[in-house]
């Protein structure tokens, strides 16, 4: 999930309609005992961790029953991944002598115990909602250009991503009921989490947002995060490294590259973001999408822009 403020534009695209039902997030069907992600931003160090089955068992022992040191490296021998790697990351400490989970790894057992426990919320946060159904659906009659399945579609992102996912997080961040994790010098910062697989515990419940956004957009797609990757906006964009830096490039400018490279893909989302709400008001050819959204058109393969030919009809 991932938090945003509500006063800009949003262009948000169902992914579960454009998605393979594979896999859950951070996991390679068949391969290690946990499923892992991060709330936030990363440079992919933990990650490729936890990507490494031996670390992931180790890790859900520690879970159990803390372990000395000589355990965690007779067990993590072969691997790429050492036990001063596992504690740099924050994903284990050492204390009276042993080392301990460090992070937010759930068991089989705390799973069930999750589930038991929040049954009743959630029944008392339905009633909520369904107490208000007329009002909602007084809201979405205003406009009689919308079909009865694109109402549903409405109601969906309104109530599932912008009220239960992003106003939820913002009011559990006020409330100081969740850890909102401070950013480093490249702007990333991160929660993260694991959880035991149990073929016996129900996959498709938990919804979220994954986002991108500039000065006057954000670009988001919501849908399961047990059904990954979103072949959509702007998870396909992030599919693209854009983490080249030359090798020679001394540390100190390192977070000015950094800095620069946002402020591109700013105006790279809020030009994607233009683009679809000019398509959105109506369907229309390149050149006529470029001139209302005051774009140059492209005269030669070398310049950007809207080539006279391109068509998006």
């Amino acid at each position: 999930m991932a938090e945003k403020s509500s006063n800009r534009c949003v262009i948000l695209l169902l992914s579960s309609f454009l998605l393979f039902q594979t896999g859950l997030l951070g996991e390679n069907p068949g391969r290690g005992v946990l499923s892992y992600g991060i709330v936030g931003s990363e440079t992919g160090e933990y990650s490729s961790a936890m990507g490494h089955p031996q670390v992931q068992q180790i890790l859900l022992d520690i879970a159990r029953e803390p372990r000395d040191k000589e355990y965690l490296d007779q067990a993590l021998q072969g691997s790429t991944v050492g036990r001063k790697d596992l504690k740099a990351l924050g994903l284990i400490r050492f204390s009276e002598n042993r080392y301990t989970i460090n992070f937010t790894l759930f068991t089989r057992e705390d799973l069930k115990t999750i589930l038991r426990v929040s049954e009743a919320k959630a029944e008392k946060m339905t009633k909520g909602f369904l107490g208000r159904k007329n009002e909602i659906e007084s809201i979405l009659s205003t406009d009689p250009s919308l079909s009865t399945d694109r109402k549903k579609e409405l109601a969906f992102i309104l109530l599932g991503c912008f009220s239960l996912d992003w106003d939820g997080l913002r009011i559990t961040a006020d409330k100081g009921y969740r850890y909102k994790p401070p950013k480093d010098a490249m702007g990333n910062g991160y929660v993260p989490w694991a959880q035991e697989k149990d073929p016996s515990i129900l996959k498709g419940l938990y919804w979220g947002s994954h986002n991108e956004e500039s000065q006057d957009v954000v670009i988001t797609s919501f849908g399961d995060h047990h059904s990954l990757p979103r072949y959509t906006l702007p998870d396909l964009l992030w599919a693209i490294s854009w983490d080249y830096t030359p090798g020679n490039l001394p540390d100190s400018l390192k977070p000015s590259l950094h800095t620069l490279r946002r402020a591109v893909d700013h105006q790279m989302w809020s030009l994607l973001g233009r683009i679809m709400f000019g398509l959105e008001k109506n369907r229309a050819t390149s050149l006529n999408l470029a001139s209302s959204l005051h774009l140059p058109p492209r005269t030669s393969p070398g310049r950007c822009g809207f080539s006279h030919s391109d068509s998006l009809d």
